[in-house]
């Protein structure tokens, strides 16, 4: 199902930083703004626990765009979140989550 497309993500986004990182953190907004698919991505890799801003690349923004896709066309009710958090581990070990709420940063393009 989408675990592949999940695995993808995280590929994505942990190959854009260099050895010696403790975790990522990702919070991406996606949402239709006007008939235009809209991506708001906020990230930070962490350095012996303090955190430095990492720009997320196309290719990754994509990756997310593919998912969120995917999933809402295994939704019953053909729904696609609005916004994902994940946090990746230097072990491999990840975790996702999904909300299908208002996005803040993207509502105020929508005002």
């Amino acid at each position: 199902m989408s675990i592949e497309f999940q695995k993808n993500v995280v590929q994505e986004v942990a190959g854009l930083v260099g050895p010696g990182w403790e975790k990522i953190t990702v919070n991406i907004e996606i949402d239709d703004v006007e008939g235009e698919i809209v991506v708001s991505p906020e990230a930070d890799v962490w350095y012996d626990g303090s955190a430095d801003e990492l720009r997320l690349d196309i290719v990754a923004r994509n990756s997310f765009k593919k998912l969120r896709e995917v999933m809402a066309q295994n939704d019953k009710e053909n729904r696609a979140w609005t916004i994902c958090d994940l946090e990746i581990q230097n072990d491999g070990q990840f975790k996702f989550k999904f909300s299908y709420d208002e996005p803040p940063r993207l509502a105020t393009l929508k005002e």
